[in-house]
């Protein structure tokens, strides 16, 4: 806007300052402050006044209409539609950008595009877009934080390893943009814009010079970057600039992030002066060179060689707090003072707590007095706030809002014409009568008397009045509804996770995403949804962790936070070593264990370990004589405080072993054990699952521990009569180890199982509706098998898979989220 002149800027100014206190959009968003400047113009935080959600207003100067094409592309994937132009990696797609002719619009345009075909939780999301008196606002993700400028102004220069934690993070989010087809060039990468959340996740904004990189193009046609940040190829104007350009922009910023001092100020001594490894520094004067050819070339070989310096600095950081302790060991006498291992903490901070917002102090590490504890304060892999699928269902629900505001508008507007149109009839009627009562009766000469006339003539205008006086009530009663209508509106909420409807005829999709890796591989264990303390975790005990790892079993129980993609090891003790198990929450939020294989013992042993995640209390639970559960059962909680298991098999090592009839139910109030009646055939690697009329259905499993003799059957347990039938319905086809949990109330998820003909994990995915038994195929597992897994459902339509592993010989750390929608 600096082009403009000056009496269109001083205009533009105070219009834009009396934006605060105003609502837009026809009243939908009330705006409160403004938050900043971008670089189309300011930045506002609103209030959606129905829904109550704060969002940011990006505003810029409309000086060209939007081409239909692009108003259609917003408005299909705003309303929840695919558009064939939203960027797919790996898919090659001809990308462009209508040009207006317009500046301002042009780039609003570019940004809008990008945000809706875009989706990765450090990008901002588009939820609306609207034209209001001379400007265009695209409606985005409210992030609070302050920039990441600010922050570096008042905390640098970082220690290593925080530095490294945010440039994972930038790192992370430009490999997504450049593995687009064709590739995303950012273009202006600089610590204003990225601002900082309160949970310490980097989020990039202003999209507004991005381009897509064209093959054959000469050179760039848009703005340059900012000084100081951009590479040496954007003002050369030589040629096209790529991802490299990008690299070098993350370069110089964590230069800055170490140093603290500006990229123009850099020097080639500064980093030699700070306490890094020589790695490090090598890393960033090869992210630097003003040559493209000798940069990194590509963001992932990039994130590879931070995720390296950093696994260094980590261990820098660990020997540099050994010997703090061992002088602090050595210098008793100088009890007063304070001891070199604090000072030495304090030079390494988590960055999870350093200060993310202006108001909220950093907090100190304290010292600790071990090298575990050292570690666990160490910053981990960084993750990032805002759920994807969380902006899905707030953009739904803001659209929602829309739909019924437009409606009830609507709806006012044809009440209005109904009641005008009600008017206009009694008053026609009215006339109408009058002038029918005046011809009725002229005057007459008074010297003849007038004969009175017969009662009938009376009638038609008494029906007449009644007629009238029933459209006076008519039109009152449709006044009254049309204001209970109004002013009694239901207003949409957003909610946690879609609740698929039970209805079979009805489409089924699933999405998915990938997680946080958990600390380590993990195969032949078992995992749960939590709720506790207010938070909501998936908790996932230890299991095989493969050949090439020491040890090879795991016997630690993990949870990972949902909200902030954070995986910990639970400070439990005792624990006992468990593998191949099962695991069931009762009603009061109880867990229950099996140990199926045990890894203390190294043979089966049938016993039950209970936890409570809310005090971490735990008890073993050892069933009586004759009650003998293996590895490879399956439990359920019936939520009325019963458990049932399986016998699964009783013997390790031999895969002709068969499992066991055995069937039984614990009473979890008085601690005693049921034996039941007998499966109809013994069966390992199952699944179990509660139906729609109270019964247990059992899906599937192996006869064998090979699991090469499959089952696609079907069995019903009749609780009340204690009595097994084979149901009509068979499976798709066999399935044993799948993955499974209740996605809803009404339907069954089963992610998996093994392959016997392929002696591989299987990827398909299904849905099973529990009222009809109708089975769904959803999109399949995008890495492959997966086998000896474990998943976890929120019971709202989000499932947390651990994939085990294609192999069965070689487990993985793969940990991804199944969104499943209807429609």
């Amino acid at each position: 806007m600096s082009n403009m002149p000056e009496a269109q800027s001083s205009a533009a100014r105070s219009n834009q300052d009396h934006l605060l206190g105003r609502k837009l959009r026809d009243g939908e968003y009330l705006v409160q402050r403004v938050l900043g400047h971008g670089g189309m113009g300011k930045v506002y935080l609103a209030m959606h006044t129905s829904l109550e959600m704060p969002f940011a207003l990006k505003q810029a100067r409309a000086d060209q209409p939007l081409p239909e094409s692009v108003i259609a592309e917003l408005d299909l994937a705003l309303q929840g539609g695919e558009h064939p132009q939203r960027s797919i990696p790996g898919q090659s797609q001809e990308r462009s950008f209508p040009a207006t002719g317009g500046v301002h619009t042009d780039r609003f345009l570019r940004e809008a595009l990008l945000l809706t075909r875009l989706q990765h939780s450090a990008i901002p999301t588009l939820y609306d877009y609207f034209f209001e008196d001379g400007f265009w606002y695209l409606v985005m993700d409210y992030i609070p934080g302050p920039t990441f400028s600010h922050y570096l102004r008042s905390n640098a220069p970082l220690p290593p390893l925080e530095a490294l934690n945010y440039a994972i993070q930038i790192c992370d989010v430009l490999d997504y943009l450049h593995r687009q087809s064709p590739s995303i060039i950012f273009r202006d990468l600089k610590p204003s814009n990225l601002i900082l959340t309160p949970d310490g996740a980097l989020m990039l904004v202003d999209f507004g010079i991005a381009r897509y990189f064209k093959a054959g193009q000469v050179n760039d046609t848009m703005d340059l970057g900012s000084p100081g940040y951009a590479s040496p190829e954007q003002y050369q104007g030589e040629g096209q600039t790529d991802g490299r350009s990008d690299l070098f922009s993350l370069g110089i910023i964590l230069h800055e992030m170490l140093t603290g001092k500006r990229p123009s100020s850099m020097t080639n001594g500064a980093l030699n002066e700070l306490p890094i490894s020589p790695s490090m520094a090598g890393l960033i004067t090869l992210a630097t060179r003003p040559e493209p050819d000798q940069r990194f070339q590509s963001a992932h070989t990039f994130y590879l060689a931070l995720e390296r310096i950093y696994s260094i600095e980590e261990q820098l950081a660990y020997q540099r707090h050994i010997e703090a302790t061992s002088n602090a060991l050595n210098n008793t006498s100088s009890k007063d003072q304070p001891s070199t291992e604090q000072n030495e903490l304090e030079a390494v901070p988590d960055p999870d707590a350093a200060e993310l917002v202006e108001s909220v102090p950093a907090p100190v590490v304290q010292p600790v007095n071990n090298t575990i504890a050292l570690r666990l304060t160490l910053p981990i892999m960084p993750v990032l706030s805002l759920n994807l699928e969380q902006r899905q269902q707030t953009r739904d629900a803001l659209q929602q809002a829309r739909r019924e505001r437009l409606k009830e508008e609507s709806l006012e507007i044809q009440m209005a014409s109904v009641d005008e149109s009600l008017k206009r009839r009694s008053l026609v009627l009215l006339s109408q009568t009058s002038h029918s009562q005046a011809i009725k009766k002229p005057e007459m000469p008074p010297a003849e008397p007038q004969q009175e006339p017969p009662a009938q003539h009376k009638l038609p205008g008494l029906l007449k009045v009644c007629f009238i006086f029933t459209l006076i009530v008519c039109l009152l009663l449709a006044s009254l509804f049309s204001y209970i209508h109004i002013t009694h509106r239901a207003i949409p909420v957003i909610s946690r996770g879609p609740s698929p409807s039970p209805t079979s005829a009805h489409t089924w999709s699933g999405t998915w995403q990938p997680l946080p890796s958990p600390p380590s591989t993990e195969a032949d264990n078992t995992a749960i949804y939590v709720q506790s303390g207010g938070r909501f975790y998936v908790y996932m005990s230890g299991g095989y962790r493969g050949t090439q790892a020491a040890p090879q079993y795991d016997r630690n129980l993990y949870r990972y936070d949902i909200l902030t993609a954070r995986w910990e090891q639970v400070g439990i003790k005792s624990l006992p070593g468990m593998l191949n198990n099962s695991v069931a929450e009762d009603e009061h939020g109880q867990l229950f264990f099996t140990t199926g294989y045990s890894t203390d013992a190294y043979k089966v042993i049938p016993l039950l370990t209970l936890y409570q995640p809310e005090t971490d209390h735990m008890r073993k639970i050892t069933p009586p004589a004759g009650i003998a559960f293996g590895f490879a059962t399956a439990m359920l909680a019936d939520q009325q405080g019963h458990l049932y298991l399986t016998e699964g098999y009783q013997k390790a090592g031999d895969p002709s072993i068969e499992a066991g009839t055995g069937w039984y139910r614990y009473d979890i109030a008085t601690r005693t054990w049921h034996t039941l009646a007998p499966l109809p055939v013994g069966l390992g690697y199952t699944t179990l699952a509660n139906d729609a009329n109270g019964d247990i259905l059992l899906l599937g499993g192996a006869t064998d521990a090979g699991q090469t003799h499959q089952s696609g059957r079907v069995y019903r347990y009749n609780i009340t009569h204690n009595q097994w039938q084979q149901e009509p319905l068979t499976l798709p086809h066999p399935l044993s180890g799948s993955a499974s949990c209740a996605i809803d109330s009404d339907h069954l998820l089963v992610i998996g199982g093994y392959d016997a003909s392929s002696k591989q994990g299987s990827h398909e995915t299904w849905l099973i509706n529990m009222r009809t038994q109708r089975w769904t195929q959803l999109d399949s597992f995008p890495k492959g098998g997966t086998v000896l897994g474990a998943v976890a459902c929120d019971g709202r339509g989000h499932a947390y898979l651990m994939r085990g592993a294609s192999d069965p010989k070689h487990p993985t750390a793969d940990f991804w989220l199944l969104t499943v929608q209807e429609g």
